[in-house]
């Protein structure tokens, strides 16, 4: 079974053009396309380069950078003395500011300095910001504090993120680093914020203190979601390396959702980080000299959760971490305390059992590799006098140009004048050189006349006929006199008791009557003008719209119609009276029944008269009325209602 698994894993690691490697794709797949507000832009290598100028400024990438093999040679723009890319930052000159790489990749970086410290693609940075770039092909050659982003960072409250880097880097001193070679505390108020979504596919080989991701760290530093697929390699005699970081020298360090699929070569060399630090949550594939995890002795509270493949033919002298087999390491449930909701999967690539972080899905380092492809396009034609330009553009942002050679004939520009109704068309040809010549004349299109009857023709008189062209040339017709009478209608509605009819009249005199129309006849409106009565007719009046009108008398009605009258009003003591009359004199007479002797307020009084028509008690007001109210509630709760003196009920 270990010779098995050893053999896959053999194969995986020996394909140098394919090894294993997670990159963030988030920024990768979208760039900015405006360079932000308070930033440079960066198009060009010479733009790269001119960072140099200002050291606390903040950059923006806007496309890829390729360097040739032209560029480093003698007389190439960064031939420089033969030492290539001169780093951006020194010690005495630290890198301040902020590059933001925007997802696109350098390719081809190259530096040949073994006898100088401090170098990468940026040599010295000092509260500094680098995120979001790639290096892709990169042979870096220095002394020491050697990475392939930096070569020894000074930082306090930044990141470094999303960088990652492809290619040889090789220190011939102490502290490399696939990303960064070197990180210090130099001040007390702070350290590395974070490394994070780092990722290492370079070879990275050094005496001493060397990792995929950091080589030497003297500071307390956050490293997670980072990836080490390089082969680590340290030939001096301390030999410390590691996966992700070669030496901390604070136990604060803390490693976390990271792991290595490269071969670890040193003395003291760990899958993670040659000696202790805290790590948690991370795992090795790869080999290890001396620790599985960690090159030294741990203790257990410092290596929490990591895992390593124990079936790899390997000698180690520390065990920390759990070891696991190749099937149990393809397993999830494998990973205890493990978040495999947010952070990790086990459904990334086909080719790839492990774990994966989601963030950071695998790709290979030949899908890396860069070749151009160039689209043309004529930046200016050539003509007889000048020779033109063609420019060949990659999408990677390279670009060059050719020239065009003159054309050995006039390069003619065309002017067209269209024909008209009386002038013939023609192009006008002439050259840059002012020579010209007209040709390709076209005949004259002709007059199109519109027509328009301006004056109609009568028997009498001759009528016009006007044609008008689009080109303002006009003419007229005569219209020949109409051979018939032409008449004008006025039409006489009917009346009442008149015919309608319609008379036709010709300019020249000429008129009849015809088309009659009958009378429409009288059609009446009645109207009641007298009312009747039962002892004279009505009478009923006709008339019509025309005036006409005539009568017919209303047949008296068969009953009085009286009107009331009051007389006698009725009191709470007497009754009144109410009389009713007839127009015709005859009347009759009706009592009106007497008023309530309970007035508004309850009192047993006549509202109109005002008098208390009963002196008992109980239709007294005051105190003994409010008394009596009483008495009379209780009675009606009981249902009692005595008659009063006076013959009237209490309530």
């Amino acid at each position: 079974m270990k010779k098995s698994v050893s053999i896959i894993l053999a194969i995986l690691m020996c394909f140098s053009c394919f090894s294993i490697i997670s990159f963030a794709e988030t920024t990768d797949s979208e760039h900015i396309t405006t360079v932000p507000e308070g930033y440079v832009g960066i198009y060009t290598k010479d733009d790269l380069d001119n960072i140099k100028l200002d050291l606390s400024g903040k950059y923006i990438l806007m496309n890829d950078i390729v360097f040739t093999e032209e560029d480093y040679a003698e007389g190439g723009s960064f031939y420089n003395s033969g030492k290539g890319w001169s780093p951006i930052g020194t010690e005495d000159y630290p890198f301040t500011g902020t590059f933001d790489g925007n997802g696109y990749t350098i390719y081809n970086l190259t530096i040949n300095n073994p006898n100088k410290a401090y170098q990468g693609f940026f040599g010295y940075i000092q509260r500094g910001t680098i995120k979001d770039v790639t290096l892709v092909n990169v042979n870096i050659v220095g002394l020491s504090s050697v990475g392939g982003i930096c070569g020894f960072g000074e930082i306090v409250d930044s990141a470094i993120t999303n960088c990652k880097v492809h290619g040889n880097i090789r220190g011939t001193g102490d502290y490399v680093g696939g990303i960064i070679g070197y990180v210090d505390k130099p001040y007390a108020d702070g350290s590395l914020k974070r490394v994070s979504n780092c990722i290492n596919l370079a070879s990275v080989s050094g005496k001493s203190y060397v990792g995929g991701i950091c080589g030497r760290i003297e500071t307390k530093i956050y490293i997670s979601f980072c990836i080490n697929n390089g082969n680590i390699e340290a030939t001096g005699d301390a030999k410390n390396c590691g996966g992700i970081v070669g030496s901390s020298g604070e136990l604060a360090t803390r490693i976390e959702n990271s792991y290595n699929t490269g071969n670890i070569y040193g003395t003291n060399s760990g899958g993670i980080i040659g000696s202790s630090c805290t790590v948690v949550n991370s795992y090795s594939i790869g080999t290890a000299e001396k620790g599985n995890i960690a090159g030294f002795k741990s203790a257990d509270s410092y290596i929490k959760y990591c895992y390593y493949l124990d079936s790899l033919e390997y000698s180690t002298t520390y065990t920390n971490g759990i070891g696991k087999s190749h099937d149990q390491m393809i397993k999830q449930t494998t990973y205890e305390g493990w978040d495999f909701d947010t952070i990790w999967t086990m459904e990334g690539r086909e080719d790839y059992p492990y774990p994966e972080l989601r963030d950071v899905p695998l790709i290979f380092p030949d899908e890396l590799n860069h070749e151009h492809e160039y689209s043309s396009e004529i930046t200016t034609p050539a003509t007889h006098l000048t020779e033109g330009v063609m420019t060949y553009t990659c999408s990677c942002g390279d670009t060059y140009t050719e020239a065009i050679a003159k054309t050995t004939e006039h390069t003619y520009s065309t002017i067209v004048t269209e024909p008209t109704c009386t002038d013939r068309g023609f192009t006008l040809y002439f050259c840059a050189c002012n020579d010209f010549y007209m040709a390709d004349f076209v005949e004259a299109n002709g007059h199109s006349h519109t027509t328009e009857i301006t004056t109609p023709a009568t028997h009498l008189t001759e009528g016009l006929m006007t044609f008008t062209c689009a080109c303002g040339d006009t003419y007229t017709e005569a219209i020949a006199k109409t051979t018939e009478h032409t008449y004008n209608a006025v039409i006489t509605a009917p009346t009442c008791t008149e015919k309608g009819y319609t008379t036709y009249t010709c300019e020249c005199g000429d008129s009849y009557v015809d088309d009659y129309v009958d009378a429409t006849g009288h059609s009446h409106t009645a109207t009641v003008t007298t009312p009747a009565t039962h002892l004279t007719e009505g009478l009923l009046t006709y008339t019509c719209t025309c005036g006409d009108t005539y009568a017919e008398a209303i047949a008296k009605i068969t009953e009085h119609t009286f009107t009331e009258e009051i007389i006698t009003e009725s009191t709470c003591t007497a009754k009144g009276k109410k009389l009713f009359t007839c127009e015709c004199g005859y009347s009759y007479s009706e009592e009106i029944a007497k008023t309530s002797h309970v007035n508004a307020n309850g009192d047993y009084a006549c509202d109109i008269c005002g008098n208390n028509i009963c002196s008992h008690m109980c239709h007294q007001s005051g105190f003994m009325g409010f008394i009596w109210k009483i008495v009379r509630f209780f009675w009606k709760i009981f249902g009692m209602n005595p008659i009063c003196e006076c013959g009237a009920q209490h309530y």
